[in-house]
């Protein structure tokens, strides 16, 4: 018995007759161009959103934003394969009704509508809220680090570069002394061993280059203000990840407690979350059209004053209370009581602090409690080594912190809630749509790259919500 043959390679054929007939109807490409055809492009500021009428034709706005989104969903976001997917794959070829823009067309679309491509995603919101896939009641701020296009030996903070300079110019004077070292053995007539003389000069050559370079970064942090500089993408910064410290951007969303899809999106080069909770908070509120909005973060997001401000726009901060700090053994400022009406601290031994003294700390005022039993205390060993006995300090806007935790501590089942919202997106982005870090360089063009990350993950999730039918 024979095998199943296959069709010769170099036999003409007509494949397919029509595209339609090999797009499923319930393909993912339905919804992406539904989408597009529906997105004011003129309104929105994109390029081209009106045709020309002299001149070389220009791509359709509505194709071309089909096709990155296409690309983002199936985890392509390199313009050159983009490219190749033109003319390779049969839902591309259905979608862009078998347009084959190059790369340089493709990336150049990327680049010129960077600022216009982040508002796409509150045309989506206001879509899926005519679908009734967001409550709008409560929603979930989280910030997550996507590795910027820089190299970690691209970038230079203070503290590296002056070690980096240090390391140098210590080099540089090992060579000098080596060098008159070997002038002083060449004029003894001895055979020296190691590297020649000429050698030494070409290393110290090297060595000056690189201080040259090291002194022009300097000035140009001097010429910024800047603690640190980055010279591939300028506005990418050195952050904290889970594996060590990267040149990164910080990617923050806010996500529906209905079905854990992003209302709003943004991308800062803050190296923290500290604040970002009202500028997000007021995003999502905007982009959902209501007038109060329920927002659960975590304990990054604490801060008195984005608190406050979130409060003045109706928005309800739930956050979790911020550990002190507790050395081994040693009591800390959580087991001391604080009484509102009096004014006071009670220490774990029941002795009462009192209002001593007040100062000021990067702008905030800190008032400080003591008493005068530590001396005489049998706990003082678990509490303090200060000879002057424990203090115990309370920042003037601790009430307004105390008050987004102590909501946390009613209710648990929102806090709980947060993590399985947030995670879910960030951990789709990472694994399947742009791998955790950005093709593009600068804020601007960073910030269109994610929000179309932002849009894939939302289609993606929609389609698993709400299938298409054949």
């Amino acid at each position: 018995m024979s095998y199943i043959q296959g069709i010769p390679r170099d036999q003409i054929v007509l494949y397919p007759e029509r595209l339609a007939d090999v797009v499923a109807a319930d393909d993912p490409v339905h919804l992406i161009d539904a989408f597009c055809r529906s997105v004011p492009f003129q309104k929105l500021g994109f390029t081209h959103a009106v045709a020309a009428k002299t001149g070389r034709p220009s791509y359709e706005p509505a194709q071309m934003l089909s096709l990155l989104l296409w690309g983002f969903m199936n985890g392509v976001t390199s313009s050159r394969q983009l490219e190749r997917a033109t003319k390779r794959s049969v839902d591309v070829m259905w979608l862009i009704e078998r347009l084959q823009p190059d790369f340089k067309t493709i990336s150049e679309f990327r680049r010129k509508n960077a600022e216009a491509i982040p508002a796409l995603l509150q045309e989506c919101t206001t879509w899926m809220q005519q679908q009734e896939l967001v409550s709008g009641e409560l929603v979930a701020i989280d910030g997550s680090k996507f590795r910027a296009s820089n190299g970690r030996d691209r970038n230079f903070t203070e503290k590296t570069l002056a070690a980096k300079r240090a390391r140098n110019e210590a080099r540089i004077q090992a060579y000098l002394e080596e060098l008159e070292r070997r002038d002083a053995e060449e004029e003894q007539q001895q055979q020296s061993t190691g590297l020649s003389a000429d050698q030494i000069r070409e290393a110290i050559q090297k060595l000056q280059q690189r201080k040259d370079f090291y002194d022009g970064v300097v000035k140009l942090m001097e010429e910024r203000s800047a603690t640190q500089v980055s010279l591939t993408d300028p506005d990418s910064r050195s952050m904290k990840t889970n594996d060590g410290i990267n040149v990164c951007y910080n990617a923050q969303i806010v996500v529906d407690s209905k079905h854990s899809l992003i209302v709003a999106q943004a991308v800062t080069n803050e190296v923290n979350d500290e604040k970002q909770l009202h500028t997000m908070a007021k995003a999502a509120q905007q982009a959902l059209g209501v007038d109060t909005l329920n927002v659960v973060a975590d304990a990054g997001y604490v801060n008195s004053t984005e608190i406050a401000k979130c409060e003045a726009d109706g928005i309800t901060t739930y956050l979790p209370a911020l550990k002190p700090q507790r050395r081994d053994g040693m009591f800390s400022k959580a087991d001391f009581r604080y009484d509102a009406s009096n004014d006071t601290y009670t220490c774990p031994a029941g002795q009462v602090l009192t209002h001593s003294t007040q100062g000021v700390d990067k702008g905030k005022l800190i008032h400080y409690y003591r008493t005068t039993a530590c001396n005489e205390c049998p706990l003082r060993s678990q509490c303090t080594s200060s000879k002057d006995g424990r203090r115990v300090a309370r920042r003037d806007d601790e009430i307004i912190r105390n008050v987004a935790a102590e909501r946390g501590r009613e209710h648990l089942d929102i806090m709980k809630k947060r993590k399985a919202m947030v995670e879910h997106p960030f951990g789709t982005i990472k694994r399947i749509i742009n791998r955790g870090y950005f093709l593009l360089r600068g804020l601007k063009k960073v910030s269109g790259e994610f929000a179309l990350a932002a849009l894939a993950y939302n289609f993606k999730r929609i389609l698993t919500i709400q299938p298409l039918t054949a």
